[in-house]
């Protein structure tokens, strides 16, 4: 039993770990469209000094333009921390781009085997 309960934990730490690192791929890229995968159907997103709750069509078009105004040159995690109890987590990113240096937020919340982003905030640093 402890071996079937241990087994479970590293597998599910290794499907969050490989979806973290798609998502900074994805922001170190610009691949909007990677990054929608990762997203709930709607999301709260902040984008500097703009923020509303939009569907992924929407997201898709701000995050777009923050990406053709501020090219990306990579995107390293910061701090990561989970909540048992809600099934919700978060992550804390370093956003290089050719302008200059931004913080962003990722909030998830866990819907089946999958961890999807409820919010994204993107500051400037």
């Amino acid at each position: 039993m402890k071996t079937f309960l241990w087994s479970f934990l590293i597998i599910s730490y290794m499907t969050v770990d490989q979806d973290m690192e798609s998502i900074y791929r994805a922001m170190s890229a610009g691949e909007v469209d990677q990054l929608l995968t990762q997203m709930d159907d709607q999301v709260e997103l902040h984008v500097l000094n703009h923020q509303t709750i939009y569907n992924k069509q929407l997201v898709r078009t701000h995050l777009q333009k923050f990406f053709q105004d501020h090219k990306p040159k990579s995107c390293q995690p910061i701090h990561q921390g989970n909540n048992k109890s809600d099934e919700t987590s978060f992550s804390i990113a370093k956003l290089m781009t050719e302008d200059g240096e931004y913080r962003v937020f990722f909030y998830f919340k866990q819907q089946g085997e999958k961890n999807l982003i409820q919010e994204l905030r993107i500051d400037q640093n």
